[in-house]
C-alpha cells in the first residue's frame, strides 16, 4: 500500500488511495460475523485505518450522516465526514492541523 507523505502538525496526514481504501471496505465486508456485530451497535460507530480513513460505518453512522453506504465518503476521515471545524484548515485534512 503506497500512502501519500504531507507536512502537519500533529497526526500523520500520509492516506492510502481511493482503490486502497475501496480495498479494505471491501474486505471488511467479506467478516460477516464481525460486520453484524457492529451493525447491532445502538450508537454511531466507525472502523478506520491506520491512516485514520474511514472503513466502516454501522448503521447509526450511516443515518447520522444521511449516507447509503461508506463507499460514498471513499478516503474521508471521521472529521471530514462529520464537518469537524479544523478539518479543513490545512491541506492534509483531519487531524493535522495546529
Amino acid at each position: 500500500m503506497n500512502a501519500r507523505k504531507q507536512n502537519t502538525k500533529y497526526a500523520p496526514a500520509e492516506r492510502l488511495s481511493n482503490e486502497e481504501v475501496e480495498y479494505q471496505i471491501e474486505d471488511f465486508k467479506k467478516n460477516e460475523i464481525l460486520k453484524k456485530f457492529l451493525s447491532k451497535i445502538p450508537a454511531i460507530f466507525l472502523v478506520v485505518n491506520k491512516y485514520r480513513q474511514i472503513v466502516f460505518m454501522n448503521k447509526g453512522a450511516l443515518e447520522f450522516t444521511g449516507l447509503n453506504d461508506v463507499t460514498e465518503i471513499l478516503g474521508k476521515r471521521p472529521g471530514e465526514v462529520f464537518a469537524c471545524i479544523h478539518s479543513s484548515e490545512g491541506e492534509a485534512g483531519c487531524g493535522t492541523s495546529e
